[in-house]
This record gives C-alpha cells, sequence and structure tokens, in this order.
C-alpha cells in the first residue's frame, strides 16, 4: 500500500470514528459517558491543530457543541479552557468558518459563559442572540419546526433559555435583536407565547423532544414574566393564561423522565412562577398567604430561620444545617426538605415557610443566581420586608437581579 493510499484510509478511519461520536454524543443522556474517555480534551486539542476549512473540523465542532447542551459537558469544556478556544477560533477565522461552523461555535460559546462573561463580551453575544432569535423565527414558520441547517426549534430555544438568566440578554432579545423580518416587543413575546401554545399537547403526546421544548418554552415566559414592562403583555393574553393555569393544576400531566439542564426548572413549577409573577390565582387559591392562616401556623415563640438554597448546593447546604443543629434550642429551622414531600402546594408551602420566619439564610452560589425558583422565593423574601443574611459559597459571583 503506498503512502497516498494509506493516507485516504487513514482519513476514511478518522471520518468513520467522528461520526460515531458526534451521531452519540447527539443524545444529550450519553454525554456524561463520554467524558471519561477523555474526548473533550482530544476534541479541543485537535480543533487547534487541523484547518478550520476542512470537513472534519465541522465534525468537532458538532460534537463540541453537543457536549456543550449537557451541564457535564460544559463542565468538563471549561475545565479545558473551552471557551477560550472556541473564542480563539471565532476571532482568528471569521472567513474560514462558514455560517453552520460560526453558528455551532456560537451556541457552544453561549452554553459556556456565565452571566459575567455574557455581559463582558458584549458585541459578540449580541450577534449569537440575533442568530439564535432568526433561528426561532424561522422554524416556527417551518411545518417541521426545523429552521435552517435543519436546526429543531428546541436547539436556540434551549440556548435562550440559559442565556435569559442574565436580564440584560432577555432585554436585547425582546428590545434590540435584529432579525428578517425585524420584531418588535410584542411581535417578539407573541413569538414565544404562539410557540408554547403550539407544544402545549406534547404533555398528552408523551413526545420527548416537544416535551423538552415545551419546557423550554415556559422557562423564557418564566423569564419574562420577572419583568415589569414586559409581563404586562403576558397577563393580556386570555388564552395563554387559561393553558398555564391548566398546566399549573394538572398533577395528573405525563412528562417522560429525560434529561434537561439545571437552566431550566420542570414545566409545574414555570407555570406556578409565571402564575405567581402576572399575580394570578393557581389551584383556587392566591399564591399569597392571607394573616389569619399565617397565625394558625405561629403558636412556637422561638424564632424560626427559613434557609433558601439552590438545590445544586445541597452539600453545603448539609453542613449548615449541621452548625444550626447545634444550636437548635434557640430557634426553629424552615428548609424546604421537612416540608415539601410532593409537587402539591409547593409555593404555597414555601411562601408559608418565608412568612413565618424571622430571618431567611440565603445560600448565595452562581447556581442560586441562576435558578428562577431561587429568584422567586428572594424577591417573595424582600417583598414581605425580612431580615436576609447571605452566605456565599466560595466568590460572590455574578448577579443582576438581587
Amino acid at each position: 500500500m503506498d503512502t497516498e493510499q494509506e493516507t485516504v484510509l487513514d482519513y476514511q478511519t478518522t471520518d468513520c470514528i467522528l461520526s460515531f461520536f458526534w451521531n452519540l454524543s447527539d443524545r444529550i443522556v450519553i454525554v456524561p459517558w463520554l467524558l471519561g474517555i477523555g474526548l473533550v480534551k482530544t476534541m479541543l486539542e485537535c480543533l487547534q491543530k487541523i484547518p478550520i476549512s476542512s470537513e472534519t473540523a465541522r465534525q468537532i465542532i458538532s460534537i463540541i457543541h453537543n457536549i456543550s447542551r449537557h451541564d457535564e459537558g460544559t463542565d468538563e469544556l471549561n475545565k479545558f479552557d473551552g471557551l477560550v478556544i472556541l473564542k480563539n477560533i471565532q476571532s482568528n477565522n471569521s472567513e474560514a468558518l462558514d455560517n453552520l461552523k460560526s453558528l455551532l461555535v456560537s451556541m457552544a460559546i453561549a452554553l459556556l459563559s456565565t452571566p459575567k462573561q455574557i455581559r463582558s463580551d458584549n458585541k459578540r453575544m449580541n450577534r449569537i442572540l440575533n442568530q439564535l432569535l432568526q433561528i426561532t423565527i424561522q422554524a416556527a414558520e417551518a411545518e417541521n419546526h426545523r429552521g435552517e441547517y435543519a436546526f429543531h426549534v428546541s436547539e436556540p430555544l434551549a440556548v435562550l433559555t440559559k442565556l435569559f438568566v442574565d436580564d440584560h440578554s432577555l432585554e436585547y432579545v425582546l428590545s434590540h435583536a435584529e432579525t428578517e423580518p425585524q420584531l418588535d416587543v410584542t411581535s417578539t413575546i407573541n413569538l414565544f407565547v404562539d410557540l408554547f401554545m403550539k407544544f402545549r399537547g406534547a404533555f398528552v403526546q408523551k413526545n420527548q423532544l416537544e416535551q423538552f421544548t415545551c419546557t423550554a418554552l415556559l422557562n423564557i415566559l418564566w423569564s419574562i414574566s420577572f419583568q415589569d414592562r414586559y409581563k404586562t403583555k403576558l397577563a393580556q393574553n386570555k388564552n395563554f393564561l387559561k393553558t398555564i393555569h391548566s398546566l399549573a393544576m394538572d398533577n395528573g400531566e405525563e412528562t417522560i423522565d429525560e434529561y434537561v439542564p439545571r437552566s431550566m426548572e420542570s414545566m409545574p413549577k414555570a407555570a406556578n412562577g409565571i402564575l405567581y409573577n402576572l399575580k394570578e390565582i393557581s389551584d383556587g387559591k392566591k399564591t399569597e398567604i392571607s394573616d389569619s392562616q399565617l397565625l394558625s401556623y405561629t403558636s412556637d415563640k422561638k424564632p424560626m430561620i427559613m434557609i433558601s438554597y439552590a438545590h445544586g448546593n445541597n452539600l453545603f447546604c448539609d453542613r449548615i444545617l449541621i452548625e444550626l443543629e447545634k444550636k437548635r434550642s434557640l430557634f426553629e429551622i424552615w428548609i424546604d426538605r421537612d416540608h415539601c414531600t410532593s409537587n402539591e402546594d409547593l409555593w404555597e408551602k414555601i411562601a408559608l415557610g418565608i412568612k413565618q420566619s424571622n430571618l431567611v439564610l440565603c445560600l448565595l452560589s452562581q447556581e442560586y443566581y441562576d435558578s428562577k425558583s431561587c429568584r422567586k422565593e428572594a424577591t417573595f423574601a424582600i417583598k414581605r420586608q425580612k431580615s436576609i443574611i447571605p452566605v456565599y459559597l466560595g466568590e460572590p459571583g455574578d448577579c443582576d437581579w438581587l
């Protein structure tokens, strides 16, 4: 076999191997299995050595993008400076990157970035947000809900869900994004509402991809409902409110047990969160707890400490509880894990715990800032004028709403 034949054979072998990992990583639930074999490190190293214009580069970029969709994949990519590498490739190879590769790199960059990094790279992120909204518009108009390059609408929506943790990104998409056709605030909000209404039936049909899409849309709409200047547009849509009420009250909704990223909350939490922000009735009651109801729960004279935390910080919370238990004779402790054994009336119980408390202990971390449920708790505690003691896990982190 001559050298040329060996080169062709090597290329074909490489192509088959990369295609194998590309197809595997397309299933998000499989991504953690791929991390233990050093795939991330190898892909990042190869990407820096090969011509970006090559087909091999497209395969590697696609694999990296697929891995970035899983939280564990994101952590692994950042461990090997994936964000820096991808930004450098995009900045230094603008002409060699075709539109598809550039889009894949952009989505991976967005998924790897923290809110602080998003704001510090404003110009790049605005371009990414423009691209994501444009794909969403195209996919919304297609019968199969696939836009340019056959991206299913769930792909850009999942990235937007992550980016909308940062209020600046949400504001840009609603008010300043550049698309064709150009959308105003009302049209952009209606885009997400109309898409949600289309996918509402996913929980009846038990379609995993459509359930994921619907959950992503609910989280996006929940983010919008936190904004006073925009939430009235949601509150004025009676069909939307009726559907959200139905989701919030229907405990019989059947969801397929499938991975969702930590930037997303479950369908019931998102639906109830929207209703709370819009000051709507949920489960036949106001989300506010009456003072007379509160008095019936407060026969004990010892002061109450309520712990507000992100479930991703359970281990740290356990350590805090151990220390607090040493002084249990001086106060009572309220924590959701002791009271919320089911999803029934989950928010009502947490709200009651906050109202009963004399002090709210907030365990602050990036996970806390990124959680819309934690944002809901903290906002309610501030509204009730509760004394709040922050406990930081490591560095203070970055947050634009607290």
